[in-house]
């Protein structure tokens, strides 16, 4: 199985600038964690810049990075596959371009997924302050890797993992066409089968790249 990481372009011959959109409600943005689900639907309101493209998904550092603001084409296109947990949110863009399209906020979140990670045979890399690598680490798991966190006398700010080199267990759910593995990575994954599909919809303003995910039974090369 083929797996690619998905995100939004930055190519401004594409999307003009970036980011392409500004957000009048960062408070409510902020709201938005990688790790949870919300209670209440953020009131988002965004604006698109001068010199920006509308596109399909539209770039902005406003919310987590796992999360994607998209037309109604790209949500009715994704709502074909089988997407980790996630919530849709009606967002509002300002514009002064002519374009009818709605936009939503995709909130993707599903804190069980790291715990099924095959940890013997995934390689991680120790990390300070998000910035800096510090080497290669061993973790034996999740509960390893909170315990790591929790000893960390800047109150977990400066010890973090990143993943050198993902592989699955037999108990991760292997039909998933889009999942992401934070906290120890912001990237989001999708199948072969969805960039296919993005592909053939003609989705634009998403960069795909190929990346290699280990299979459960695959052997260390």
């Amino acid at each position: 199985m083929e797996y690619y990481t998905l995100k939004t372009s930055s190519d401004k011959k594409v999307i003009g600038c970036y980011p392409q959109v500004d957000c009048q409600t960062i408070f409510q943005a902020q709201l938005l964690s990688p790790g949870e689900l919300m209670k209440c639907a953020p009131k988002l309101i965004f604006e698109l810049k001068r010199s920006a493209q509308m596109t399909d998904v539209l770039a902005t550092t406003s919310g987590p990075l796992t999360d994607f603001l998209v037309n109604d084409k790209t949500l009715r296109t994704f709502s074909e596959f089988n997407l980790m947990r996630h919530q849709v949110f009606d967002v509002t863009v300002i514009s002064s371009k002519k374009n009818n399209d709605e936009y939503h906020w995709l909130h993707f979140t599903q804190p069980e997924l790291p715990y099924l990670l095959d940890y013997q045979r995934t390689e991680f890399i120790e990390t300070e302050y998000g910035i800096s690598d510090v080497g290669p680490i061993r973790i034996e798991s999740f509960d390893h890797y909170s315990e790591l966190k929790s000893k960390d006398k800047s109150e977990g700010l400066a010890f973090g993992i990143r993943l050198n080199q993902i592989a699955l267990s037999q108990n991760f759910d292997l039909p998933l066409d889009l999942f992401h593995l934070d906290p120890f990575d912001s990237r989001t994954f999708i199948s072969k089968r969805l960039k296919d599909r993005i592909e053939e919809m003609n989705l634009i303003g998403f960069e795909i790249q190929e990346i290699d995910i280990r299979l459960p039974g695959n052997a260390i090369e």
